[in-house]
């Protein structure tokens, strides 16, 4: 897979209601291998966007309590934690997949072995669909819920 950068322009998130957007995230010494173990582009979404919410849609975080709604107390799920989980309670999907996101009944995973993304059902984990990048998958998500935008690449 070709690695392309796209430009994240928070500003493109302004006028969700309801919506959560993540602020830039700095890692420190420790977190930066951590970050090495997930793909690329993901790794340049969440710098930029440190996870994400609206209308069903969830983008993991970079660490835990970083992206929460207050007045309920809920906090958008951090990647490595909820990797654990995924791990501990859905065993037989093995090592490969990583748990990217959630939405209402699906589930947004990475596939190490194909190097793609996909919507899963979130209790078989039967795929809906595939992708070949993060940004084709958020893009796709975001269309679905009616909110259509498009990235830039980076040149």
């Amino acid at each position: 897979m070709e690695k392309r950068k796209y430009k994240i322009d928070k500003d493109l998130f302004t006028s969700l209601k309801g919506g959560l957007v993540g602020y830039p995230f700095k890692p420190d010494h420790e977190e930066i291998y951590s970050l090495s173990e997930l793909p690329f582009d993901l790794t340049d979404f969440l710098l930029e966007i440190n996870g994400f919410a609206y209308n069903g849609i969830e983008i993991f975080t970079l660490a835990p309590g970083s992206l929460c709604e207050d007045d309920i107390g809920y906090c958008v799920p951090d990647i490595f934690s909820y990797l654990e989980q995924f791990r501990m309670y859905k065993p037989h999907a093995g090592e490969n997949l990583l748990p990217v996101g959630k939405g209402d009944e699906d589930i947004f995973l990475y596939d190490y072995e194909t190097n793609s993304y996909s919507i899963n059902d979130s209790i078989d984990l039967m795929e809906y669909e595939s992708f070949e990048d993060f940004i084709s998958m958020f893009e796709h998500l975001l269309a679905e819920r009616g909110y259509p935008v498009s990235f830039e690449i980076k040149s």
